[in-house]
């Protein structure tokens, strides 16, 4: 007789995911500014001199510059009070379907005009409905 296999795990899937579908992601650098934070979800234009991605605020979406979504389940915190920090490796959404509830600009929802700066860079906003409960319970 062959083995038995181990307890059967459970596997929960999140109801509120950020990345729907037919994502492509790069590596980068993400700048903040003193005593600045970045979360999942937040929008963020890639600054093509300095080739670092910094946090997108309204003013700034419209520059012109490549923008992407930050993919991370934890913060990213400069905890120095007077300079800016760079933090290596992040991953950030450049293109597929992302869920508009959960994108932001710096924690504020995104406007129909700032969806579509995304939309033409190839990041869809999509207004996604969720569940409300785990998939599989």
């Amino acid at each position: 007789m062959g083995q038995m296999a181990g307890n059967i795990e459970v596997k929960n899937h999140n109801p509120d995911n950020l990345f729907i579908g037919n994502n492509k992601f790069v590596s980068g650098t993400v700048k903040l500014a003193a005593s600045g934070t970045a979360k999942d979800g937040y929008v963020l234009t890639h600054d093509l001199t300095n080739n670092v991605w910094e946090v997108a605020t309204a003013s700034t979406i419209d520059d012109g510059l490549p923008m992407g979504i930050l993919a991370t389940r934890d913060d990213i915190v400069n905890t120095d009070s007077s300079n800016p920090a760079s933090f290596a490796g992040q991953r950030i959404c450049i293109a597929g379907d992302v869920n508009k509830n959960l994108s932001s600009i710096g924690g504020t929802g995104l406007t129909d005009v700032q969806g579509e700066y995304l939309r033409v860079q190839g990041i869809y906003n999509i207004d996604a409905k969720q569940i409300g409960t785990f998939d599989n319970q």
